[in-house]
């Protein structure tokens, strides 16, 4: 007799967020967690979350259920108020982390830890806003070829805004952006 053990084939397909300016010093942010069912039978999955800031203080924690059918797609979604004070600006480019669990059947499939950088992005009539404040931006243009170091040197001549032409950009490259409050552009091929 021969025992045939699969995993669980509920995963995550994507992850998306969105900020918006509330009332007061209060920002809401909407989490979702795209999840899709690779198996023929119907299956149920518990999704776990937390969100931290310098990863000791928790500002949200739940839990989302969601049953999907063959080969099933849904998207599971939350929400968190956070104070505006954790909002990345390039003045305070604060980071946080949201850190996912995917439970299917008793076990834990599925483990994220996504560093989320919450802001609101405008733009109207030529002027960018970042959480509702004018930002004047001047833009470098710079290769997608470039490393972290040719950034730096960037960053310490005083650019805050790049705009990476055409192409792939090495994701320590829009780290360093991020932790250090530049602001990227990206062009599409």
């Amino acid at each position: 007799v021969a025992y045939v053990m699969s995993q669980p084939r509920v995963r995550m397909r994507d992850i998306y967020y969105r900020t918006t300016m509330g009332v007061g010093s209060v920002v809401n942010v909407d989490f979702g967690a795209i999840m899709h069912n690779q198996t023929l039978g119907d299956k149920s999955s518990r999704l776990y979350y937390e969100l931290y800031l310098n990863d000791t203080i928790r500002l949200a924690a739940g839990h989302r259920d969601v049953s999907l059918g063959m080969y099933g797609v849904d998207t599971m979604r939350f929400g968190a108020p956070v104070p505006d004070s954790v909002l990345w600006s390039s003045a305070q480019p604060t980071r946080l982390s949201l850190r996912l669990k995917n439970r299917i059947e008793g076990r834990d499939v599925e483990f994220y830890n996504v560093a989320v950088a919450l802001r609101e992005l405008g733009y109207e009539n030529g002027i960018f806003t970042v959480n509702k404040q004018m930002c004047d931006m001047t833009w470098c243009e710079v290769s997608p070829n470039a490393t972290v170091a040719d950034v730096e040197q960037l960053y310490k001549g005083g650019t805050r805004a790049v705009r990476f032409t055409a192409g792939a950009v090495k994701e320590e490259v829009l780290s360093y952006c991020d932790a250090k409050g530049m602001y990227v552009a990206l062009t599409a091929p």
